[in-house]
């Protein structure tokens, strides 16, 4: 799977998803958390998403980020330029899994989370 390019509603890069298509990265390194059947998981376990038609959505069913492949979610604003990607952390280890809520219905308006927060 190629590398997917996280942008928040401003249009900056905020992570990125590895080529392996599961475990997110912030473009300085740290481990942010990972993919698991469609769930947004960080590494404390805390489920914080969904990544559906190339948005990861919140809690409440609004936009956090959008990839170019995007097809869901608000109208998209122009994407600044990609960061270098920094020298990554070791992977921290997983903890035990939240169990998911039930799925809001996705909407059109954004996340009040716009950066690296929305994984803590």
């Amino acid at each position: 799977m190629n590398s997917l390019t996280f942008y928040n509603q401003d249009g900056e890069a905020i992570a990125y998803l590895d080529e392996d298509g599961k475990h997110i990265w912030s473009f300085n390194g740290d481990a942010l958390g990972y993919l698991d059947r469609g769930g947004v998981f960080n590494y404390n376990g805390k489920f914080v998403g969904w990544l559906d038609g190339g948005c990861m959505w919140d809690l409440y069913g609004n936009c956090a980020f959008f990839t170019e492949q995007a097809t869901m979610g608000p109208m998209k604003p122009v994407r600044e330029v990609r960061p270098v990607r920094g020298v990554r952390e070791v992977k921290p280890v997983k903890s035990v899994k939240e169990v998911r809520p039930v799925r809001p219905v996705s909407s059109l308006s954004w996340s009040e989370f716009t950066g690296t927060e929305f994984f803590e």
